[in-house]
C-alpha cells in the first residue's frame, strides 16, 4: 500500500467517523438482507456487498455523487456483460431506490451485504474504487448510470430488485422470489407480491 493509498484510508476513516452510522459518501443506506459472492465475470449477486465505497479515486465528473456511485457499482458488476446487462444492475438498483431499500442510490448500492463489488474482502473492491473514466467499459457504465439518474433508462428486469450470476444458486435468505428475465449471465428477480 503506497503513501495515496494509505492518505484514501485515511480519509475514509475520518469521513465514517464524521457521519456516524450508515455514513456514505452520498449519505445512509438501509439493508434488506442478502449474501454472496463475487464471480470472476464481474458479476456476482444484486444483494451482497458491504458499505466500503471510500477512498477511490478518477472516474466520472463527481466523483463520490450517486451517479459515480452507480457507475462503479455497474462496472464491479456486471463490466463483462452487455450494455443490456449493465443496463440490467442499474435498474435493479433504481428500483431499490423506488422501493424504499435506502434514501439514495449510493445509500443502495453500499449497503451492507448488497452488492458483492462493495465488499471489505472482495477483489473487485480495488477495481471499482480506482478505475476511471480513461476506461472504455468503465465510461460506457458512468453513460448507463446518468442515464438511470435523469429517469431515461427503461427498465429492462420487470421490476426486479435481486440478481444473481448464472453460476450461483439463489440465496434463501432471499425469501419467495419470481423469476423476471435472463439477460446474459445474470438473472433477475422480484420478491413474490410485488406488482
Amino acid at each position: 500500500m503506497d503513501t495515496v493509498d494509505v492518505a484514501l484510508v485515511l480519509l475514509g476513516v475520518l469521513l465514517l467517523s464524521s457521519g456516524g452510522a450508515g455514513a456514505s459518501p452520498s449519505g445512509g443506506y438501509g439493508y434488506s438482507g442478502g449474501y454472496g459472492y463475487g464471480s470472476p465475470y464481474g458479476s456476482g449477486y444484486g444483494g451482497s456487498g458491504s458499505g466500503y465505497g471510500y477512498g477511490y479515486g478518477g472516474g466520472g465528473d463527481d466523483v463520490g455523487s450517486d451517479a459515480d456511485i452507480l457507475a462503479r457499482t455497474i462496472y464491479g458488476e456486471a463490466r463483462g456483460e452487455s450494455d443490456a446487462g449493465k443496463q440490467g444492475v442499474a435498474s435493479v438498483v433504481m428500483n431499490r431506490l423506488n422501493n424504499g431499500f435506502a434514501l439514495t442510490v449510493g445509500g443502495v448500492c453500499q449497503a451492507p451485504y448488497q452488492f458483492s463489488c462493495w465488499n471489505a474482502g472482495d477483489p473487485n473492491l480495488a477495481v471499482v474504487q480506482s478505475i476511471t473514466a480513461s476506461d472504455p467499459n468503465f465510461a460506457r457504465c458512468l453513460e448507463i448510470a446518468n442515464a438511470a439518474m435523469s429517469g431515461e433508462l427503461p427498465d429492462n428486469t420487470g421490476g426486479a430488485t435481486y440478481y444473481h450470476d448464472t453460476s450461483i444458486a439463489t440465496p434463501r435468505s432471499w425469501g419467495a422470489v419470481i423469476e423476471t428475465t435472463q439477460i446474459g449471465r445474470l438473472i433477475f428477480f422480484r420478491p413474490a407480491g410485488f406488482l
